[in-house]
């Protein structure tokens, strides 16, 4: 398992970006195995939602899901409508890139 250490404000945001990139990355209609995919990522953000509300300021998730958070925080990080979550986005990559 893996643990996340940010703010609140930081942890929601993630689990927008993870909401926003499962549409982006598997919309509706798409094959079967994206579905899959995309109801696996909501699943992920809605449980993270969850968490939220017994341990602010942190959530637990698969270390398998490492690859898929890090591919939607660097998605938005390079939309121009996300710019302002920069500072968001790079705090969250290095915890998913530095820790084991």
């Amino acid at each position: 398992m893996l643990t996340i250490h940010a703010s609140t404000e930081q942890l929601l945001e993630l689990i927008a970006v993870l909401g926003r990139y499962a549409e982006a990355a598997w919309p509706q209609g798409g094959s079967e195995c994206a579905q899959a995919s995309r109801e696996a990522l909501m699943t992920t953000a809605a449980n993270m939602k969850e968490q939220l509300s017994d341990h602010p300021e942190q959530v637990v998730l698969s270390r398998r899901q490492r690859s898929t958070f890090r591919a939607a925080l660097e998605y938005h990080a390079q939309l121009p409508e996300y710019q302002d979550h920069q500072a968001i986005y790079q705090n969250l990559l290095n915890q998913l890139t530095h820790t084991r």
